[in-house]
């Protein structure tokens, strides 16, 4: 697989140029080659789906996204692992309170049948 499945990149953008005087013939131009090249690559959809999804909430390829996202938007390495471990910690937070709250849940839920009011 491609180290850059899933990834956006200006380099596929500018290679499409030069680029029209108005702006919505050059979307225009820009959609149709980008459709053109998903409908000939139709079988890497689920894919290339699953990659982006994964390196959108940090879960595919995190260390080479950590890399790419310090390149293309000069974010500060220490700040981007430091924002997804804090994001992992998160995760791993909402599911234990989720836990919690569903086993509190039922306990409620039992206590309050027969109970006349």
């Amino acid at each position: 697989m491609d180290p850059y499945t899933g990834y956006w990149s200006n380099d596929c953008y500018l290679r499409n140029g030069p680029f029209l005087d108005d702006p919505s013939d050059s979307e225009l131009r820009l959609r149709r080659i980008a459709m053109d090249y998903a409908r000939a690559h139709v079988d890497r959809v689920p894919l290339v789906l699953f990659a982006r999804l994964g390196r959108v909430w940090g879960y595919y390829q995190p260390a080479r996204q950590m890399e790419l996202d310090h390149l293309s938007e000069t974010r500060e390495l220490p700040a981007a692992w430091a924002g997804l471990l804090m994001f992992y910690l998160l995760g791993l937070l909402a599911i234990r309170g989720a836990i919690l709250l569903r086993r509190h849940e039922c306990r409620w839920h039992r206590s309050s049948h027969g109970r006349s009011e």
